[in-house]
């Protein structure tokens, strides 16, 4: 019996700190049992990382495509293109949605 009454002769107290000391190794091999399973951990990553995702020769990893490259005009530079035109206001407005200009007029001569 773990806790049953102390065997004559031995003190109470030594057998305490006994257990004590007995918990805390039960503590450190809980932590030393932590550490080997994040060594576990970090050796299945390196796992994963190396032999089951392995890399292309060409560089590239498997399953993705390419990007075609598309050639730039010869002659388009930002030195040469002008600034952009501004657009109709209301180019891609239906034309009922469109304000009259009585109501722009008026909704302006309000605001001052």
């Amino acid at each position: 019996m773990l806790f049953g009454p102390a065997p004559p002769g031995v003190p109470v107290l030594p057998m305490l700190f006994l257990l004590f000391l007995l918990f805390l190794l039960f503590l450190l091999f809980l932590l030393f049992l932590l550490f080997l399973l994040f060594l576990l951990f970090l050796l299945f990553l390196l796992f994963l990382l190396l032999v089951v995702v392995p890399a292309s020769p060409g560089g590239t990893p498997p399953g993705a495509e390419s990007v075609p490259v598309v050639p730039a005009h010869a002659g388009a530079s930002m030195a040469t293109r002008s600034a952009a035109m501004p657009r109709e206001p209301y180019a891609f407005t239906e034309p009922s949605d469109i304000p009259s200009v009585s109501a722009t007029w008026a909704s302006v001569m309000s605001a001052k």
